[in-house]
């Protein structure tokens, strides 16, 4: 016999890749923002890197029932370069 599962909801899609954000060390779950539209994710929001950034997708395409990512993620190194300032 067969069974074929529902399709995800997009409730329980975003609330996966939301738990993932907050799990993983490298993502800072309050600046990444998580759009669901049915089973398309849209990941946007600043970030402090690039590993953050591949993070989130890597978080949005593991959760179940997604079928597309649109990463509109920037990527904004903190604190910007020419502004660091060391006392001497």
């Amino acid at each position: 016999m067969i069974a074929v599962k529902p399709r995800a909801e997009p409730t329980e899609i975003w609330k996966k890749i939301h738990e993932a954000l907050k799990l993983d060390a490298e993502v800072d779950a309050n600046r990444a923002l998580v759009e669901t539209n049915g089973s398309k994710v849209i990941l946007s929001g600043p970030v402090r890197s690039w590993l953050e950034r591949h993070e989130a997708e890597r978080a949005a395409w593991s959760a179940p029932g997604v079928t597309r990512v649109e990463d509109r993620i920037v990527a904004h190194p903190w604190p910007p370069r020419g502004r660091r300032t060391f006392r001497i």
